[in-house]
């Protein structure tokens, strides 16, 4: 047989819907399709992703765990409820050369009732646990040294809900200070000290 074709005025949009009248798929006047805010998607289906980057560097030399990295909080506000949040990063640490160098980083996020750590990230019974460390190194003091991590986050929110994400990192002590996208030791990209970018994702996943 031949084409089916079903075709609005040209004013008009062609809409599909349920039996309440809720728009499920809606075409534009000119081109393209949207779909309605109560269709469903398969389970794993990723449903938005927002990134941020940053090239700044910023120095830590805290003791505890309530500093967090400036400027580096990806978010989105939710299409869908209780979806799963795929957060994902790559992060370039320098370290002190020395007997208690490193760094730890922690995870946190905020649903719009502050900020709580993620602490399915890492062992909770260990005060010094973390979600990732980078630690120090030596053979090029100049270099920041590069670290990817991932986590499948569960945090049963209602749609519409407005998620933020916060990295929380923690030198061993005031006396090894770490640098975010810089090397122990820099001074201008003209002698040649690398300067990366580090990125934070996240992603909706339908569950």
């Amino acid at each position: 047989m031949g084409d089916l074709i079903i075709k609005p005025a040209s004013s008009g949009s062609l809409k599909i819907q349920d039996q309440a009248g809720t728009n499920f798929i809606t075409t534009g006047t000119s081109s393209g399709l949207t779909l309605g805010s109560a269709v469903t998607f398969p389970t794993g289906h990723i449903i938005q992703i927002a990134q941020v980057t940053k090239t700044d560097t910023q120095t830590f030399t805290n003791q505890n765990w309530t500093t967090t990295i400036s400027n580096f909080n990806p978010s989105f506000v939710t299409k869908k409820a209780n979806s799963k949040i795929l957060v994902e990063t790559n992060q370039f640490w320098g370290c002190a050369i020395g007997g208690a160098e490193g760094v730890g980083v922690r995870l946190y996020r905020n649903d719009g009732t502050g900020y709580a750590e993620v602490t399915a990230t890492r062992d909770g019974t260990l005060s010094w646990s973390c979600w990732f460390n980078v630690p120090g190194f030596s053979g090029d003091d100049y270099a920041p040294q590069g670290v990817t991590a991932s986590f499948l986050d569960s945090p049963s929110v209602a749609a519409g809900t407005t998620l933020t994400y916060a990295f929380h990192p923690r030198p061993y002590s005031s006396s090894y200070p770490v640098h975010f996208n810089k090397g122990n030791v820099y001074d201008s990209d003209t002698n040649g000290r690398w300067r990366p970018l580090s990125s934070a994702t996240l992603m909706e996943i339908a569950s």
